[in-house]
């Protein structure tokens, strides 16, 4: 969609904070939003692995909050290389709107951070949970 960028920061409310995958500021306005997510529009060949994505949500009243995890793939550098693929972490937390927006939104983004996913130390460990999609919805 040639308009993507300029509806991306529609999501997010007049005081959210992000913090994305790239970048070295957090990023407090919409016009800082919206910039930053012109870079990804000017990406070669930049999409989402749909299959790559794994998210889990919280919901606490009017707050609701989304972690998870996403592969993107991009062109190679070369012309015959191989597509580049960026792993990365998420999370989100949203802010129920006191009413839906005329465009149907009822939640806006409050907070977003994003980063790739660092190589762990050997000596970390795994866990034994699930990276599997939930939602979980707390009264």
């Amino acid at each position: 969609l040639p308009d993507a960028p300029q509806r991306v920061p529609r999501l997010y409310a007049r005081d959210a904070i992000l913090w994305g995958t790239v970048s070295d500021e957090v990023r407090t306005t919409t016009d800082q939003i919206l910039q930053y997510f012109e870079h990804f529009a000017r990406v070669p060949g930049l999409r989402l692995i749909p299959e790559s994505l794994r998210s889990s949500v919280q919901i606490y009243g009017n707050v609701a909050l989304s972690s998870g995890y996403y592969s993107f793939s991009c062109s190679p550098k070369t012309r015959n290389g191989p597509p580049k693929i960026i792993h990365g972490r998420y999370t989100f937390v949203y802010r129920r709107l006191p009413t839906p927006r005329e465009d149907g939104v009822e939640w806006e983004i409050v907070n977003h951070h994003s980063s790739t996913i660092p190589t762990p130390p050997a000596d970390l460990g795994k866990t034994s949970g699930s990276a599997a999609s939930s939602i979980s919805v707390v009264a």
